[in-house]
């Protein structure tokens, strides 16, 4: 619901990323940024910035931006102790 956020800073999301050719892409990333008012594009739904480490499978980092709450499915929340870390990112350490 607009302006009530379902996910938070830190939990690990999974979403598909249609594309113009091919089929989608399955990201798996760290909510980074929340929209909680929506963004300039729409203003009907929570969005989302979620930093994906292995975008594609280029083994390179992207932040995908504007994810509407209703693409997304929770895979772990940030309150999670016992998280894989190769499912979450943190800036201390090189992967």
């Amino acid at each position: 619901m607009i302006g009530h956020p379902i996910y938070h800073h830190g939990d690990v999301v999974q979403f598909k990323l249609n594309r113009d050719e091919g089929d989608p892409i399955v990201c798996i990333g760290t909510i980074e940024i929340i929209d909680k008012y929506g963004t300039f594009e729409q203003n009907n739904e929570v969005s989302y910035d979620v930093m994906v480490k292995n975008f594609a499978n280029s083994g390179e980092l992207m932040l995908v931006k504007h994810r509407l709450e209703s693409e997304l499915t929770l895979v772990s929340t940030s309150d999670t102790s016992d998280l894989d870390p190769n499912w979450r990112f943190n800036s201390t350490k090189k992967y």
